[in-house]
């Protein structure tokens, strides 16, 4: 059985607290303009702790407050779509087979994945068009993980005997 109840503020507080502290894993398909080769691949399978700067995407700008953020990737592992994958995307397999991959992106929270994937018209930098050196756009995009620390430590209580000693 589910018990559902009232949170307090405190508690609230600390999974809001936990949450600033989060990861979460996608997985992505994306589509390029050109061939993507091997050596495109490992530039993008080598990212590791890859500070984006991130407009306020162009999307999201009519209800969110236009900022630049800092945000994370912390690690991509892409790689080709194979021919039976392909053909289950497209009737096209011949065009497409060496332009559509699938990326598992692990960033920080509050990263815009869509936009790391085709730059948002350079409102986010880098992105996977700019590191690849070709133009992308994403065409599908899955929560697959999220990597938070729960539960989150307790607050640090005073010393004892300090609290003793000041009474």
């Amino acid at each position: 059985a589910v018990v559902s109840t009232q949170s307090t503020g405190e508690q609230t507080d600390i999974v809001k607290a936990a949450q600033q502290d989060k990861n979460k894993e996608y997985r992505c398909i994306i589509r390029t303009e050109g061939e993507v080769t091997g050596e495109m691949l490992e530039r993008l399978n080598s990212i590791r702790d890859l500070t984006l700067d991130q407009d306020t995407p162009l999307r999201v700008l009519h209800r969110r407050t236009p900022l630049l953020r800092k945000r994370r990737i912390l690690s991509v592992n892409a790689r080709l779509l194979t021919e039976k994958e392909v053909a289950m995307v497209t009737n096209d397999s011949t065009t497409f087979s060496k332009r559509l991959l699938v990326a598992e992106v692990v960033s920080e929270s509050g990263t815009y994945i869509k936009e790391f994937a085709h730059g948002d018209f350079g409102r986010t930098s880098p992105c996977v068009g700019s590191i690849l050196g070709v133009r992308c756009d994403i065409l599908s995009l899955d929560v697959v993980g999220l990597k938070i620390a729960w539960p989150p430590p307790p607050p640090a209580s005073p010393d004892k005997g300090q609290s003793e000693m000041g009474e």
